[in-house]
């Protein structure tokens, strides 16, 4: 059999299986996350927290849905227009009397009776914008001012727009994917080590003298006391399902940012060690996917995705264990957070998406180097 052809024949194989192993650890996350969400709801709030959570699972399932069947030449045309319009969704947050004021973070808007935070498709939309740029050129982030300048401008001026919301934690996330997909796409080490050292001292500077909560969260630490709290009670097997006292409100954002918390209390070191080994295959299933497709916005794509939710994961395991100071990031796919389930699951259903067309070309491929063998094969087929 010709080289190519077995080669084509074991993408297929990788991409297929790489896909799902995303999906499977990403189910598995979301189980995880449905029952503790019923495990953590108050007393006398079950019913509503639940219909809010089915609710959101439902509409993300619905998003992956369309994020996967939807053509990857569309969404390559569409990429400019959805980071265009999340732009736009990012300015509009801002103004007094429409943006949404929780928690005193200007976040939110309203849309046909439902509340979203746009900065979580910011993700999303970065992620597809920087793969189609680097993706149709990577040559050009070599030039300084046409390439680099241009690429990572877009990232500082989402990042820019979510950072007067304000959200530090989420500015210095599109700071870390936006510089990581400068770099697997090639740009000079020297870019990237120079704007690294102008953002992100910049960013937190900024951040630390002009909000005041980002200053309330570096010295204060009752949340982190509670989650660790909450972690040692648990032990290795855990107290018992249902049985934490997280949702009599021990911990702050116990259903949300330190869900983990909760994890471990009720589930145990078995528990948190669980969810753990399905980030890890997340990561698995990253790497043997970018070993299997040969376009370059697929690998930045099959590369950008399982990065972005492993990162932001680990980063909540950070805040989580007081290793950092807590940064409002949700833990994909276990959060209860709408926006962080429905921006997420869109971005596995693209990946997905890319790693099935991979699959479908490198049949493809081989049908049609069987066929040419088979008709050189023919002696009809010979000349007289």
């Amino acid at each position: 059999m010709n080289q190519s052809t077995t080669t084509s024949a074991h993408d297929r194989s990788i991409a297929a299986q790489s896909a799902w192993l995303l999906l499977g650890c990403c189910l598995g996350l979301l189980a995880v996350g449905v029952m503790t969400a019923a495990s953590v709801a108050p007393p006398g709030e079950f019913a509503s927290k639940m219909k809010s959570h089915g609710a959101s699972v439902a509409v993300a399932m619905l998003g992956f849905l369309v994020a996967l069947k939807t053509p990857i030449s569309l969404w390559r045309r569409a990429a400019p227009w959805i980071l265009g319009a999340v732009l736009v969704a990012l300015a509009v947050v801002l103004v007094p009397g429409v943006g949404q004021k929780v928690k005193g973070g200007r976040r939110w808007l309203e849309l046909l009776g439902q509340r979203f935070q746009p900065s979580e498709f910011a993700k999303v939309a970065l992620i597809l914008f920087l793969a189609d740029f680097i993706g149709k050129a990577p040559e050009r982030l070599t030039d300084l001012w046409r390439g680099y300048c241009c690429a990572a401008g877009v990232v500082l001026l989402t990042a820019g727009a979510v950072f007067f919301e304000p959200d530090l934690g989420t500015t210095l996330y599109l700071v870390a994917i936006g510089g990581v997909m400068l770099a697997v796409g090639t740009a000079p080490t020297m870019y990237l080590i120079g704007s690294g050292v102008v953002a992100i001292p910049l960013v937190l500077g900024l951040g630390y003298l002009r909000y005041d909560h980002a200053k309330t969260r570096s010295t204060n630490d009752y949340q982190v006391v509670q989650s660790l709290r909450a972690l040692g009670e648990g032990g290795p097997f855990g107290v018992g399902y249902g049985a934490g006292r997280m949702k009599l409100g021990h911990v702050p954002e116990g259903h949300n940012d330190f869900i983990l918390a909760a994890v471990g209390e009720e589930w145990g070191l078995i528990g948190t060690t669980v969810v753990l080994l399905l980030f890890a295959g997340i990561v698995v299933a990253g790497a043997r996917a970018v070993s299997a497709v040969r376009d370059p916005f697929a690998r930045l794509i099959v590369f950008a995705v399982p990065f972005a939710i492993v990162f932001q994961a680990a980063v909540n395991l950070f805040v989580v264990t007081g290793l950092v100071y807590p940064k409002g990031i949700a833990l994909p796919f276990v959060s209860s957070g709408g926006s962080c389930l429905l921006a997420f699951s869109v971005a596995v259903g693209l990946a997905a998406n890319v790693l099935r067309e991979q699959a479908q070309r490198s049949a493809d491929e081989r049908s049609t180097f069987a066929s040419l063998l088979s008709a050189s094969s023919d002696p009809q087929a010979s000349p007289a």
